[in-house]
């Protein structure tokens, strides 16, 4: 009995919907007939309807003015880029000509300093390897590890030779084992200064 009774609501709910989409239908199509009738644009036969060779003038000028209008707007823009690339080119050329001063700068406050086996040079014993060992030993052995890996092995010796024993032990575990190697041969052969 339940059963029927479920089957017959399932039924009427389904009637309800389709009624309710018919009746949607029904309004969208009063609805176009009614604008096409206030427009003056409706098609009963499509025949009668105008062929792509009979677009108006007036229709052609508009389209060639909106074309035009977007032409215009496309060669603004164009102008303001090739603005905005000379104004980034030319900061790009000051940027460059500043870090070559910088460069020029610190070479020639590192005269006369020492060079690696490999040629490279060394910065002096001075104030700048304190402040990264202490730098360094204040940071987890595994960032500084991940630093040292790409620096070169004599400067990386320098700045752990004036690190504290255990966090100079920490960072040397961290890093790979070839690396780790080549900066203990260079402080057991005293190498670093």
């Amino acid at each position: 009995m339940r059963r029927q009774y479920r089957d017959s609501l399932e039924d009427k709910r389904a009637q309800a919907v389709l009624s309710v989409i018919l009746l949607v239908l029904i309004l969208g199509l009063i609805a176009a007939i009614g604008i096409g009738i206030k427009t003056g644009k409706i098609v009963i036969n499509p025949s009668d309807s105008a062929s792509p060779s009979q677009v108006l003038p007036e229709d052609l000028r508009k389209e060639k003015e909106e074309l035009l209008k977007k032409e215009k707007e496309l060669k603004e823009l164009e102008e303001r880029l090739r603005i905005q690339q000379e104004a980034l080119e030319k900061q790009k050329q000051e940027f460059l000509s500043k870090a070559d001063e910088v460069l020029s700068k610190i070479k020639s406050n590192r005269g006369g300093e020492e060079k690696t086996e490999t040629g490279q040079e060394v910065p002096n014993k001075g104030g700048n390897l304190e402040y990264l060992a202490k730098l360094y030993s204040s940071m987890k052995p595994e960032a500084v590890a991940k630093i040292f890996k790409d620096m070169d092995s004599y400067t990386a010796a320098q700045i752990i030779s004036r690190m504290g024993n255990r966090q100079a032990g920490k960072v040397l575990s961290a890093l790979p084992t070839d690396k780790a190697i080549e900066i203990t041969r260079l402080l057991k052969e005293g190498k670093v200064k």
